[in-house]
């Protein structure tokens, strides 16, 4: 819920316990406030007051807006693929998870999911984390959409009665890329 201290950093993303690293990403932290304005560094922040929510995203990204549904959708043009390949969304449902627990919820997400038959859906994992000081749902699978293999992450928030879910896809060869 800080801002990390000026520095160089250093996070390895490993898939499925695997022994080596999927992704390694270093960036460095420079002088930034807790009041600094929309740009910060290569990242910039989207607030949408509507949803109820803010997020950073890479600031070479394209930014579609979609107060209406409460949600945002965020892709590099150079990898963005029919409609919703190589992009983020983020989706407030709100007033819709009453009487949910966090695991309520992802299963009740999952069965969706499933329920959509999604073509080749191959479950990988799904697991429940800390990210600064909220639980969130994790759940990673794989489909192919007309003939393209793809990798999703959604990650599920639940803040009272609402349901926020940033749902990241991407095909195989650009993962690591993007993610």
């Amino acid at each position: 819920t800080a801002v990390a201290p000026e520095g160089e950093y250093w996070v390895e993303l490993y898939i499925n316990d695997a022994a080596q690293p999927a992704a390694q990403v270093g960036f460095t932290v420079r002088a930034v406030t807790e009041g600094s304005g929309a740009t910060l560094g290569e990242f910039t922040e989207y607030t949408q007051t509507e949803g109820g929510f803010s997020i950073n995203y890479p600031s070479d990204w394209y930014m579609s807006d979609q107060k209406d549904a409460l949600a945002v959708g965020f892709y590099p043009m150079d990898y963005y693929v029919d409609g919703d390949i190589n992009s983020v969304f983020v989706i407030a449902l709100k007033g819709n998870a009453a009487g949910y627990t966090l695991e309520s919820a992802m299963d009740s997400w999952v069965s969706e999911t499933v329920n959509d038959n999604l073509t080749n859906y191959k479950e990988i994992s799904r697991a429940t984390d800390t990210v600064n000081g909220n639980d969130i749902s994790i759940f990673e699978y794989s489909w192919t959409k007309d003939g393209t293999d793809v990798y999703s992450i959604d990650f599920l928030l639940l803040k009272a009665n609402n349901l926020y879910v940033i749902t990241f896809t991407s095909t195989q060869d650009e993962l690591d890329t993007l993610y």
